[in-house]
């Protein structure tokens, strides 16, 4: 119990037997008490100075161990902490912490979600658009090797306006929306896409040549038009690939790949590419800006963490 408290040894020798057969008077047990007592102290064993009469009364004894265990529970009770714990200890309640201690603990807890919820959103949403990118890569592909399989040679050589319907044929249920630049749903108005550095619209004449809609949501659009001042003689395949959901921006979730003369499929930036290292910058207000953006989206790791 964390005292000194030493219980005397049981009243042992006098046995109970002891006692019926042989009556003895209290002075007898006391002198027969103390011989003995003497004897086994002689033999190193040792001695109390109540020993004697704890064995001529044993209810006495009993009451005395009682009280000494009944002393050591209340000091045990009576026993606190000291002021700079927390808790003060009581067997009448639990120990809790107080409403200012959980309040102070919710308002820490509150700023820290405040200050990386925003970071960890981001980031999610960052990770949304990479690997969507990447499914959006591999499925345009897969349609263009159907497509020469059954079609024959494919490559960037098509009447205008006649590529869309062939290439639309080898997605699974793949809704047509038609041609231009006013497309209601489920299809996307292209009047709503900026460029990368939403300084301004996007050329819309890279995707007026036929759109359509994926099951997953994802836009497709075409350009299959002769060059202008405003576009060059090339077959695109741009493709939105979170559908109309925000931030519907060329090289945030619109990525343009380009159709090769010899059929490739080659992600618009890389080299052999129209826009090879150019329309890809923070700082450019082109209209095209973001078009060159898809090679440097696909190929590096920090591509979508550092997005204007």
């Amino acid at each position: 119990m964390g005292n000194n408290h030493q219980y005397p040894p049981p009243p042992s020798l006098i046995r109970d037997g002891e006692e019926k057969n042989n009556p003895l008077s209290l002075w007898e047990r006391e002198q027969l008490c103390e011989q003995r007592e003497h004897t086994t102290a002689g033999e190193g064993h040792p001695s109390s100075g109540t020993m004697c009469h704890l064995l001529s009364h044993r209810g006495e004894w009993i009451k005395e161990i009682l009280k000494r265990v009944q002393d050591d529970i209340n000091i045990s009770l009576k026993r606190t902490y000291s002021h700079i714990n927390l808790f003060t200890y009581s067997p009448y309640k639990k120990a809790a912490f107080t409403l200012a201690e959980v309040l102070v603990t919710l308002g820490i807890i509150g700023v820290v979600a405040a200050m990386t919820m925003p970071t960890l959103i981001n980031n999610t949403k960052n990770e949304e658009l990479k690997t969507g990118l990447k499914k959006a890569y591999s499925i345009a592909q897969q349609a263009l090797v159907m497509m020469s399989a059954y079609e024959g040679e494919v490559n960037s050589n098509y009447s205008v306006r006649t590529f869309a319907p062939l290439y639309l044929k080898y997605f699974n249920n793949a809704i047509f929306c038609g041609y231009g630049t006013s497309l209601n749903k489920p299809c996307a108005k292209t009047s709503d896409y900026k460029n990368y550095n939403n300084t301004s619209n996007i050329n819309e004449a890279y995707l007026d040549d036929g759109q359509f809609l994926l099951p997953d949501g994802m836009i497709v659009f075409i350009q299959n038009e002769n060059g202008t001042t405003d576009r060059t003689n090339t077959l695109c395949i741009t493709i939105d690939v979170n559908g109309a959901k925000r931030p519907n921006k060329w090289g945030h979730d619109l990525f343009t790949f380009q159709l090769m003369k010899n059929g490739k499929l080659l992600p618009m930036g890389q080299e052999g590419t129209d826009f090879y290292e150019k329309e890809c910058s923070e700082t450019s207000t082109s209209s095209r800006n973001g078009i060159g953006c898809t090679y440097k989206a696909l190929n590096d790791p920090n591509y979508f963490k550092s997005l204007p």
